[in-house]
């Protein structure tokens, strides 16, 4: 989830050091282009674990 609590994706894979998330399909292209998410044919982009602010039970929430 954006700060905002908007869900970009689903993680389907997790490493050490970074997320493998699917996105979601209406997520907007503003929010693409900050997350680095600009390709739209990708089934599944990366985010670096450095990037998450916290985890709960409600999901994954990245930092600003």
């Amino acid at each position: 989830m954006t700060k905002d609590g908007e869900t970009v994706g689903t993680v389907v894979k997790a490493t050490k050091t970074e997320l493998h998330v699917e996105p979601n399909s209406g997520l907007s292209k503003s929010i693409r282009r900050r997350l680095g998410w600009a390709e739209q044919d990708q089934d599944t982009f990366s985010i670096q674990k450095s990037n998450v602010q916290d985890i709960d039970d409600d999901g994954i929430r990245l930092k600003e």
